[in-house]
């Protein structure tokens, strides 16, 4: 960035992206919840997803879960399975 050389564009833009979130939930009325908010962290599970910089991959339990489905049956089962995986 021309104005600080210790910031890199990518962080800049996220900053600005999260910044625009905040703001439209303030003007909507919304709240977050503190002890679910995840700030500057390594590592996050994210709906059965283990994510990071690294990039992001099946948690433990997920894959366990997959591993131990048993046959489909019907297009209920089929839905239930695809939600899961």
């Amino acid at each position: 960035m021309s104005f600080n050389k210790g910031i890199r564009r990518f962080i800049f833009e996220h900053l600005e992206s999260t910044n625009r979130i905040l703001q439209r939930m303030k003007y909507a009325g919304g709240t977050f919840s503190g002890p679910k908010t995840t700030i500057c962290a390594d590592k996050i599970t994210i709906v059965g997803f283990d994510c990071s910089y690294l990039g992001r991959k099946p948690t433990v339990d997920t894959i366990g879960k997959i591993m131990n489905w048993g046959d489909c049956e019907n297009t209920t089962d089929v839905r239930a399975f695809l939600g899961t995986a």
